[in-house]
Order: structure tokens, then C-alpha cells, then sequence
């Protein structure tokens, strides 16, 4: 299953930054649903209570503050943002 998802990541991923086409929704729910259940089925008790109390943090986070202003007033974090993508 891991190299399922690794490998259909891998493939999508160059249409994806040269904004040729788009994952969207449907197909980052299905990659994170699959990521979703590697992660259940390799991990024990404790990795699976660390990945779902970072989910529900992450959350609860966005809920308040913007993820798209803290990469734009990040260095590091807005050029991986911009890795890939089409000049303007």
C-alpha cells in the first residue's frame, strides 16, 4: 500500500507543480486516506495517538491563523510553497 501511494504521489507530482492539471480535493482526500491507513497499519498504539493529536491540533490551529500567511512571511517555507510552479 505504501508503494502504492508513493508511487501515485510520485506520478501526479510534476503535472501537479507545473500547473498542468491538479490533484484537488478528491484526489488529496484519496492520498490521504491511503496515507491514512499505512500509517494505521504500520504504526503502533503511540504513532497512531501522535498522528491523530497532530491532525486535530493542525486544526484546531487553522481555525485561528492563516497556514497561507505563515508560508508567504516564511522564507524557508514560501520558496518550498513556490517549488515546481510556473513563473507569474
Amino acid at each position: 500500500m505504501a508503494t502504492a501511494v508513493l508511487a501515485t504521489a510520485t506520478t501526479l507530482l510534476p503535472g501537479d507543480l507545473g500547473e498542468r492539471n491538479m490533484i484537488g480535493d478528491c484526489g488529496a482526500n484519496a492520498l490521504g486516506a491511503a496515507l491514512g491507513w499505512v500509517l494505521a497499519d504500520r504504526f503502533g498504539r503511540v504513532g497512531r495517538s501522535t498522528a491523530l493529536a497532530t491532525v486535530v491540533a493542525l486544526t484546531l490551529v487553522s481555525e485561528r491563523t492563516s497556514f497561507s500567511a505563515i508560508i508567504d512571511n516564511q522564507p524557508i517555507l514560501s520558496a518550498l510553497d513556490r517549488w515546481g510552479r510556473q513563473p507569474l
